[in-house]
């Protein structure tokens, strides 16, 4: 039961990932949210490796993998220097994920780093800090703290305090400019 509890939470963060629509704030990806599957095979595997322990603590609701941690699915792929599991006690469900230092989120042309994420599964929102920034292509999305909402199929992304992007538009034939 605590594999299959452990894989779900690296599923968590790939689907979390996957739904993220990096091109509008508050444009819809096609996500389910909230923690689904989101069309991912009950057959594929999501496989988890730590260079370090892990820890289980049963009677603390909690597992740690230690030491470059990488998470990798048909969804995308996830590192970590350390990454903290903790599960409600009644249902052994997943509450909370943090991932700790070199954090990584990777899918299709889309990275996102920092150096902490943290996943609340019930409210579906994850939140980037320390430097973190969402590499689209050439494009970047940069603050001081990057929260991403799931709610009711819907993705948005609030970038703050001090938001910075930088966006690259391709040669369209028409003069430089802007349209207002």
């Amino acid at each position: 039961m605590i594999v299959q509890t452990i894989k779900r939470v690296c599923g968590l963060l790939a689907v979390l990932v996957l739904s993220i629509s990096y091109t509008s704030f508050a444009e819809v990806s096609g996500g389910t949210g909230g923690g689904t599957d989101n069309g991912a095979q009950p057959y594929e595997p999501t496989v988890i490796t730590c260079d370090g322990a892990l820890d289980v603590a049963f009677d603390n609701n909690i597992a740690v993998f230690h030491d470059n941690v990488v998470v990798k699915d048909n969804r995308g792929e996830v590192y970590a220097d350390l990454m903290t599991v903790y599960f409600k006690q009644e249902s052994r469900n997943i509450s909370l994920i943090e991932a700790e230092g070199n954090v990584i989120i990777h899918v299709d042309s889309k990275i996102a780093k920092s150096e902490k994420a943290v996943y609340k599964v019930n409210e579906g929102t994850l939140e980037l800090t320390g430097n973190p920034r969402i590499h689209e292509d050439k494009n970047i999305y940069a603050a001081e703290k990057i929260t991403i909402f799931q709610k009711n199929g819907k993705t948005e992304m609030k970038l703050e305090p001090k938001a910075r992007l930088i966006l690259y538009h391709e040669n369209t034939g028409v003069e430089d400019g802007l349209f207002f």
